[in-house]
């Protein structure tokens, strides 16, 4: 291995650095912990839904996959259903803030996937949408499943997975 010269990636450095330098005349600020240093917290849970046991699950209606403060970072979502929705019913995986005032996005996790039988809708960070993983909330929201295609036609159990930092 090649040894490290002083002066490295020197804008990295400087920049980071920087943040924390206890010297100087400028005030030091704290690293984003949810960035670098943060604690990788996993909300999880189980969802049955369809036609029995529960109410009929229709186009446009969502279920709430977690509920996460303002500033979290989501890097993965797992999704799974253990059995069709029904024929051309498919799920998009977003958010919702809870404030009612602003704006959320329906797919920012997961576009529209079909639903058809069962699987993992999203499989880690790579079945998330591009540029998603990372996404910081800008308020309180919650994590929303959206069936976006068909009226589910059928019963499954959705068991979600959703990582995410904090502190």
């Amino acid at each position: 291995m090649a040894a490290i010269v002083a002066g490295t990636a020197a804008s990295f450095h400087a920049t980071e650095m920087a943040k924390t330098a206890q010297g100087g005349a400028v005030k030091p600020t704290m690293l984003n912990v949810a960035s670098s240093g943060g604690r990788m917290r996993m909300w999880y849970d189980t969802i049955t839904i369809g036609t029995t046991n529960s109410a009929s699950w229709t186009t446009g209606n969502f279920a709430t996959l977690a509920v996460l403060p303002k500033m979290a970072k989501v890097w993965s979502i797992k999704i799974h259903q253990t059995a069709t929705l029904g024929s051309g019913a498919t799920l998009a995986v977003g958010y919702l803030p809870t404030d009612g005032t602003t704006a959320g996005a329906d797919a920012t996790f997961k576009a529209a996937a079909a639903a058809t039988s069962a699987q993992w809708l999203v499989d880690g960070i790579s079945g998330m949408v591009v540029g998603s993983p990372g996404t910081e909330l800008p308020a309180e929201s919650y994590i929303t499943l959206m069936l976006v295609g068909a009226t589910a036609s059928g019963t499954g159990v959705i068991r979600s997975y959703v990582e995410y930092t904090i502190d």
